[in-house]
């Protein structure tokens, strides 16, 4: 639906004329549905709400996306009931899902669901909590007192409790305090007038439980002051546009974004600020927190309760800055005046399951529906962004040094092959990387060492007849846990027992290869077994507040040397790291995708950039088996301009993004037919619309990884020069596309994973 379609129907709602609701459902089903509105609820249904409807044969929730007096239809059910007081999607948010809808290839009602917190469709309040008050003058409570105890001791007790805590005291807590069994004797002082009581929803805010000192703005170094003249100019005319803040690690960039919300604030505006991990939020949180009054969380490891507090303050208008990772782009702020996307260039804003969007676009359309400023930042921008700001799409602005002139860390790289000849057997720690390791602990200076994979051995396998241990239900090898001893599968988490045998030949001593963060905590705790030593990957930080307590361990200086996955490579500020090992850095390269280059320059550059962020200056050491390859020898030099060079140019020989836009059309099944003739036709359909829409076709094949849980996997790939090439693909595609009971289409439209 139109945005003029959707502004007439609720004209007509506001006149009083709407008679029928027109729903959506979370269903992959891209239709408007018309329901009758019932006299009893007609005041309550408007666009925004859910309503509860029948659907089918079942009763389901549904979305109010317009209000009308002309149907759909003849034949109309009810609407049942509505479930909420209040909108929670208002106008620009139904514009902006109906946008991801079309763009996406999901339905309406898909979208909605996404954009709004569990917590705040389940309407989660929180826990409901009773206060009790004095409700007497403070100078007659001792004579109170007094009287009271001659006939019962327990409720002087506990008015003696509240007159020592001197505030109001939830009643479980004071009855504790007054060594009461229950609260009865709280209750009784409340109905002779001597004490009130007051149930309130309670909530905890993780991130306002200490206080923080405050901070002013830092003085700009000439081109961090550049940039932001170029903003402020932007953000002054109030109108809708795009940069890019390209700048190495350590230049500045947050005190920029923190100058700009500043702006944007003191005009009466509301920013967002979206990260890419959870485990930067509370870092990042801080630093917001110094400067603005009012800072809003949301992400998944709030509980529901914490979620809808923080969403109500949001819409509330009581929040000046929202931070978050790609979720929070539908944060529901009334008055949007600026979002900020740093580390723009992370895969994890790219969402894997319906609606598959990518939230940095997703950012970059809302913004130019509300007429907001959008800035993306990173070292190392994604190509499409740099392409994009390059011919001048987006402005580009540039911060080449580090702020109060720091260096660039050094940076050597290991060839491990040489290693391995000179040392006759492949270790997972050069000599040079053990002796800066040992170097930087005797000087009390800490250490971080950065691989991109869990686990302690990534595959087993029998020497005699070279069986490897596979998942029986993925196209994937069992990684062996260690502390666990079991071997688990990373893409559909089954989990099996350690073989004490081959299971194939029965031979007694199968081989442990290849490595992971579990093993190399196992060698540094070996080497260095005075260290104290922090791993951080998904097996160990599995808790709400477990990347919060991490890394105020590190920042307190009480761990030694911080070991971790991608969690740790980004984002993070620590001036007391003065060396940071790289124990892989060519894992990515060996990935099938036309990206992995590009990932692995992105991956390196950002680890390096943790070290030299303070006095003692900083050095990184590379290992790798690929020293030659130019995305990891430019990434050694922080070359990015060379890099997105040479690769734009490989591109575009390829017509690969940016120089095309890019869909993947995935089968999946548990019959390997099914699969195979789903995909079958859609590749014929493809080739059919050859002749009306510039495309092309890679594919019909097998998925790099062809099973999942048992699924046989096949997948095409359709380059088109422009995203309207796309969309009308999709259009005229849409019939082929649809899933059945042998086989699952997923449509992937601008897709990032490629496995």
């Amino acid at each position: 639906m139109a945005e003029q379609d959707t502004s007439m129907l609720l004209s007509d709602f506001l006149a009083g004329k709407a008679r029928f609701a027109e729903v959506v459902v979370n269903r992959p089903v891209d239709k408007v549905f018309s329901y009758r509105i019932p006299a009893r609820v007609v005041e309550q249904v408007r666009p925004g709400v859910r309503l509860r409807v029948p659907f089918g044969k079942t009763v389901t929730a549904g979305y109010c996306v317009g209000v009308s007096n002309v149907a759909r239809r003849k034949k109309l059910r009810d609407v049942i009931s509505v479930l909420d007081r209040e909108p929670l999607a208002d106008e620009s948010m139904l514009q902006l899902t109906r946008w991801i809808a079309d763009y996406y290839f999901c339905s309406w009602g898909e979208a909605l669901d996404c954009a709004i917190p569990g917590g705040v469709k389940r309407g989660n309040l929180g826990r409901l909590v009773e206060f009790a008050a004095p409700a007497v003058s403070p100078a007659d409570v001792p004579e109170i007192i007094k009287n009271i105890e001659k006939r019962s001791a327990k409720q002087a007790a506990a008015l003696r409790a509240l007159v020592e805590a001197d505030r109001e005291v939830a009643s479980r807590r004071l009855a504790q305090k007054a060594g009461l069994s229950s609260t009865e004797p709280i209750k009784a002082l409340a109905k002779k007038g001597i004490l009130k009581l007051e149930k309130r929803r309670i909530t905890s805010d993780p991130y306002q439980q200490t206080a923080v000192e405050r901070t002013r703005p830092l003085k700009l170094t000439e081109e961090q002051q550049h940039a932001m003249n170029v903003i402020t100019e932007e953000l002054d005319g109030e109108k809708f546009g795009v940069a890019l803040l390209h700048g190495v690690t350590g230049s500045g960039k947050t005190e920029i974004y923190l100058q700009a919300i500043d702006r944007v604030v003191a005009g009466g505006k509301q920013a967002i600020v979206l990260v890419p991990e959870i485990a930067l939020t509370p870092q990042t949180v801080l630093r917001f927190r110094q400067r603005f009054d009012r800072v809003a969380v949301l992400h998944s490891m709030l509980s529901d309760a914490q979620r809808h507090a923080q969403w109500q303050d949001i819409r509330g208008g009581r929040a000046q800055v929202v931070i978050g990772p790609r979720s929070a782009v539908f944060a529901p702020v009334r008055s949007l005046g600026l979002i900020v996307i740093d580390e723009e260039h992370e895969p994890s804003f790219k969402q894997q399951n319906t609606p598959r969007y990518h939230a940095r676009d997703v950012a970059i359309v809302r913004a130019s529906m509300e007429g907001a400023y959008v800035i993306l930042g990173s070292a190392t921008p994604s190509l499409e962004s740099y392409h994009n700001a390059v011919v001048r799409k987006y402005k580009l602005l540039e911060l080449t040094k580090r702020v109060e002139k720091l260096p660039l860390p050094r940076v050597e790289l290991i060839d491990m092959r040489e290693e391995g000849r000179e040392t006759k057997r492949f270790p997972l720690i050069s000599r040079h990387l053990r002796d800066l390791v040992k170097d930087a602990l005797s000087k009390k200076e800490q250490v971080m060492l950065f691989l991109n994979r869990r686990g302690f051995a990534t595959y087993i396998d029998c020497p005699r007849c070279g069986l490897v241990m596979r998942c029986r239900r993925c196209d994937v090898t069992l990684t062996y846990h260690k502390k666990r001893d079991q071997l688990v599968c990373h893409y559909c988490n089954a989990k099996y027992p350690v073989p004490e045998k081959c299971p194939d030949c029965g031979y007694e001593k199968v081989r442990y290869f290849g490595i992971g963060t579990e093993k190399i905590e196992d060698v540094i705790a070996r080497e260095f077994p005075d260290a104290r030593l922090l791993r951080m990957d998904s097996d160990t930080m599995t808790t709400r507040t477990g990347h919060e307590q991490a890394f105020k361990q590190v920042a307190s200086g009480e761990v030694d040397i911080l070991l971790g996955t991608q969690m740790i490579a980004k984002g993070l500020h620590f001036p007391g790291i003065t060396l940071v090992g790289v124990v892989l850095g060519d894992t990515a390269l060996y990935i099938p995708d036309f990206r992995s280059a590009e990932r692995t320059f992105q991956l390196l550059a950002q680890v390096s950039g943790r070290t030299g962020r303070g006095e003692l200056g900083g050095r990184v050491v590379i290992q790798t088996f690929r020293k030659d390859h130019f995305s990891v020898r430019l990434a050694a030099k922080h070359d990015y301009a060379t890099f997105a060079r040479k690769e734009l140019d490989f591109r575009h020989g390829l017509g690969y993004p940016p120089y095309s836009r890019l869909a993947r059309f995935l089968v999946e099944g548990e019959r390997d037919s099914g699969v195979r003739k789903k995909i079958a036709e859609i590749g014929n359909a493809l080739k059919a619309l050859k002749s009306k829409i510039r495309m092309r076709i890679v594919g019909p094949a097998p998925a790099p990884i062809a099973y999942i849980e048992g699924k046989a996997r096949w997948h095409v790939l359709v380059m088109t020069p422009t995203s309207a090439g796309i969309r009308r693909l999709l259009a005229d595609m849409r019939d082929r596309l649809k899933s059945s009971s042998s086989a699952k289409v997923t449509v992937d439209v601008d897709p990032i994973d490629m496995l």
